[in-house]
Parts: C-alpha cells; sequence; structure tokens
C-alpha cells in the first residue's frame, strides 16, 4: 500500500472511531499492520486531533494509547512518533478555550500511560498543574454523544477488574472442591426428574 493510499484508508478509519474498545482495537490494528507507514498514518491522527471535535480528541488518545499497548509497537516509529508530540496532542485534547471538559478523563490515560512508561513525569505534572480553562457551551445533541462516549470510556477502564479467573485459580478451585461421588449421581437424578415432572 502506497502512502497515498494508506492515509486515506486510515482516515476512513478514523472517520469511525467512537469510544468503543472495538473500534480502537480495529484502527490500531490498521495502524500497526501498516507500520511502515506509521509516520504518514500518525500524521493522520495529529491532523484529525487539530481539526475535529472535542470529544473525538479523547478517542483519538485512546486510539494512541491502544497502538502503544501492542507489543507489536515496540518495532515500529509510534513510540518515537507519540513521544516526540506528545505536548502537541494533549493541548489538542485539553485546548486552553473549552478544554476543561476533557481534563479528568486525559488525566486518567495519562496515569496509566505514564505507568506504562509512555510519558516522563514532567509532562504529567504540567497537564496537572494546567487547571486555567474556559468552560465549553455544547449543545443537547453533544452533551447526549458524550454521555455516551464516557460510558464507554468507563466500560473500558473497569475491563481489568472484569477479568475471567485465571488458570491456576481454576485449577486451585478445582483441588479444592470434593470428588464427584454417588451421592452427586443421586441428587442429579432427583433435580432431573423434578425438572421432567415441572415441564412434562
Amino acid at each position: 500500500m502506497d502512502p497515498f493510499e494508506g492515509r486515506l484508508s486510515f482516515l476512513n478509519h478514523l472517520k469511525h472511531l467512537n469510544a468503543s474498545h472495538s473500534s480502537s482495537q480495529k484502527c490500531a490494528q490498521f495502524a500497526l499492520r501498516h507500520s511502515d507507514l506509521a509516520e504518514d498514518l500518525f500524521s493522520c491522527i495529529l491532523e484529525e486531533l487539530d481539526s475535529t471535535h472535542l470529544n473525538v480528541r479523547v478517542n483519538l488518545l485512546h486510539l494512541v494509547e491502544t497502538i502503544l499497548d501492542n507489543p507489536a509497537s515496540k518495532e515500529t516509529l509510534y513510540p518515537d512518533l507519540f513521544s516526540t508530540n506528545v505536548e502537541r496532542i494533549l493541548k489538542n485534547c485539553v485546548p486552553a478555550e473549552g478544554g476543561r471538559v476533557n481534563l479528568q478523563v486525559v488525566k486518567k490515560v495519562l496515569e496509566r500511560m505514564y505507568a506504562k512508561g509512555y510519558i516522563d513525569a514532567s509532562l504529567m505534572e504540567g497537564l496537572q498543574r494546567n487547571s486555567d480553562f474556559s468552560v465549553h457551551e455544547f449543545g443537547k445533541e453533544e452533551i447526549l454523544r458524550r454521555f455516551e462516549e464516557d460510558r464507554e470510556r468507563h466500560k473500558r477502564l473497569r475491563e481489568n477488574i472484569w477479568q475471567i479467573a485465571s488458570d491456576m485459580e481454576f485449577d486451585r478451585m478445582w483441588e479444592e472442591s470434593a470428588d464427584f461421588d454417588e451421592i452427586d449421581w443421586v441428587y442429579m437424578r432427583e433435580e432431573f426428574e423434578k425438572l421432567e415432572s415441572s415441564t412434562g
């Protein structure tokens, strides 16, 4: 895929980006699959950040995090492109005028990115000090869309809590449970008979 075609395809993906995890994953997979075009694709993200609505800018920050979270990104230019442009990204996500609406969400994303080593402490401190923002006026449609996207983001933040028990945990519970014996068969037979009589 040549750079022009790659940019057009990626911009089309970005137009459909929303707060859902699957949407971020789809865009991130495209970016990683075409990592030979990393500079061109990352410039698409920066251009979208410059021109799009405040709600979408947070989605783009989540996309960058999703790209960097993929182990394959370490073999690409994406980590360097992010560290070079991180201040520009943050200024677009939390602009001086109306940026307060994104401040809390961006802080949470930055805390995660800092914990993963994607940004340094000085940038984090700078954003935490920068709380002098004006209030942005949203229309009814924008407010409803923001509610929905914030709900999706909060779902994503809780994904780690919702994890299925690991194999070790399953093995431990299996070992601690009693063996299946004749009493269990009798109990199951009785329950099955009750079920048959109630449905039969």
